[in-house]
Parts: structure tokens; C-alpha cells; sequence
């Protein structure tokens, strides 16, 4: 049997996988080819894989997203008083959340499109690696494929173009608070424009006048380590499912090495799992809301 999706995601199921994510008592996985879910005892030695991951660290981002995308100044000041205490923050968010009939509504509106949305991005992903299986190993060099395809090159992001394209990712990331959007473009913008910053980029474009990713940070030193704090990270949606995320990011990494950097510091804004995903199988480890990569560990000619 293969590991690659062979089953529908219908809303059932997806409602299945959320309550076994929540279930941190219960280990599940899932029969690749039928799309039954099972626990390590039933498994045996049957094919299956991993439910998306759901830890305690994925909860408390949820409820700082869910925060940040309120309006209402009463709600959001006592949540985040709540966040910022620590102990029994789970059980006092939800008793928060329930005092309040329209907050708790919200939430649970909020959580259910973030819970569904995390479990499609995970069945897209693990269908378009069943697409490359099925290719045959002679196509699985994702690189070489996308380099036939693309230009690529570094130093690249002073054009309105490239800033028009930039205004349009946060609109994407944040459909549902455009107001946010903005608020993280201005603050994306205001590190383009400083001139004390170092700034590490790489573009990729189809066609001369046509950019179809982008990928750039800023270097902060600090005793003994130089860091690279990455700031944005988008891809067309119709160049989407080719590869080219997991290229710009190789690209990076040895830019990264090549210059002498320590550290790569990447954070996902919004609900993006294929990403985050795509970072853990290059390497970088889950640090908070950042996802971390010591060059330490590169060598020529990594990564492949």
C-alpha cells in the first residue's frame, strides 16, 4: 500500500480528525488508502500517517490569532490579560468566552474555519506528495524541475512592482480584518525603507516583467551571532503547488550560509500548516510562534 491520499475528505471525516487532534491523550493516525483513522493499537502493522499535528503551543497560538482579530476593546484587553498570566490559561480563556453570549459565538465560529482549514491544508499537502509519488522518483527532484521554470535571483525587492505584490499577500493573509493587512504591510514596509538594515532577498520570475515569489529578511546582530529575520514569504497563487516555495527557501538557506549567518528566524502569520509543514521538512525547528534554523548545520551543496 502506498503512503499518498487515495481518499475524499468529506466534512465527517474532517470532523473525525478535529476531535481526535484535541484528544492529547489518544495517538491517531490515518489509512491512507480508505481514510480510516486509527489508534496505535489498532493500527498493527498497517500503512497509516500522522493526523496534523496538535499540540498545547497550537492552542495558545489560536487564541492570540482569535484575540488579535477582534475589534471590541473590552474582549480583547481581558483576554489578552488572561494570556499574560500563564497559569490556567486555557480554562480561564474559556470562562472568558463564555461570559460573553456574541464572544462566544465568535469563537467558536473562529476556531471551527481554523480547525478546517488546518485539516484541508494537511490533506492538499499530503494529495500533492501522493501526485509527485505517482510520477515516479525521476520527477521528485522538485529544484530541477522549478529551475527550468523560473528565474531566480537575490538582491531583487526595490520595485513598486515587488511592493504592490507584498500589499497584496497580507490582504491574503488577513481576509477577515483588512485593517490588519494594512498594519502588517506599513510595518514590513517601514523595515524595507531603513537604511541601517541589511536586507537578504530573493525573488523568482516567470517571464521578464512577471514575479511569481518572493522571500526576504533583515540581519540582526548580536553578540557572537549574526540572525536572519525573515519578513516575508509569498508565491502567486497560480505558481502554487510547483515546488517553488520549498526552492526560495533552499535559495535562502544558502545565501544564508554563504554569508556567514547563524540563525534564520521564519514566522507564519495566519493559518498556513502547508508552510509551516514545508520549513519543519527543510530543517527549521518550531520555536514559539518562529520557526528556527541554525546554518551550523548546512554544509556545500545543502540543502538538496
Amino acid at each position: 500500500m502506498n503512503d499518498y491520499f487515495e481518499f475524499p475528505l468529506t466534512e465527517e471525516l474532517v470532523d473525525q480528525i478535529i476531535f481526535c487532534m484535541e484528544d492529547q491523550g489518544t495517538e491517531y493516525m490515518i489509512d491512507p488508502e480508505n481514510g480510516e483513522i486509527l489508534s496505535m493499537e489498532k493500527k498493527g502493522d498497517r500503512t497509516a500517517v500522522p493526523l496534523p499535528e496538535w499540540r498545547s503551543s497550537d492552542g495558545y497560538l489560536m487564541m492570540e490569532k482569535f484575540i488579535s482579530s477582534l475589534h471590541n476593546p473590552i474582549y480583547k484587553e481581558e483576554l489578552r490579560q488572561v494570556m499574560m498570566v500563564g497559569k490556567g490559561v486555557f480554562k480561564n480563556f474559556k470562562k472568558i468566552i463564555k461570559s460573553y453570549d456574541p464572544l462566544k459565538k465568535k469563537w467558536y465560529n473562529y476556531k471551527d474555519r481554523y480547525m478546517k482549514n488546518l485539516v484541508t491544508e494537511w490533506y492538499e499537502v499530503n494529495i500533492e506528495a501522493g501526485y509527485f509519488e505517482k510520477m515516479g522518483t525521476e520527477t521528485m527532484d522538485t529544484e530541477n524541475i522549478v529551475l527550468s521554470d523560473f528565474d531566480f535571483k537575490f538582491d531583487c525587492i526595490d520595485s513598486q512592482e515587488i511592493l504592490d505584490e507584498e500589499r497584496a499577500s497580507f490582504m491574503e493573509i488577513f481576509p477577515d480584518d483588512p485593517v490588519l493587512g494594512r498594519y502588517y504591510f506599513e510595518k514590513m514596509k517601514q523595515i524595507r525603507e531603513d537604511r541601517d538594515k541589511h536586507i537578504v532577498s530573493v525573488c523568482a520570475a516567470a517571464g521578464s516583467n512577471d514575479t511569481a515569489g518572493i522571500l526576504w529578511g533583515w540581519l540582526w546582530g548580536v553578540p557572537g551571532e549574526t540572525l536572519l529575520i525573515v519578513e516575508e514569504f509569498f508565491v502567486q497563487p497560480r505558481y502554487r503547488g510547483l515546488g517553488l516555495g520549498k526552492v526560495l527557501i533552499q535559495r535562502l538557506m544558502r545565501k544564508a550560509r554563504d554569508e556567514g549567518i547563524n540563525r534564520i528566524f521564519f514566522e507564519v502569520p495566519g493559518n498556513y500548516p502547508h508552510i509551516n509543514m514545508m520549513l519543519e521538512k527543510q530543517g527549521f525547528v518550531p520555536t514559539g510562534s518562529f520557526y528556527s534554523l541554525s546554518t551550523d548545520n548546512l554544509t556545500a551543496g545543502e540543502p538538496n
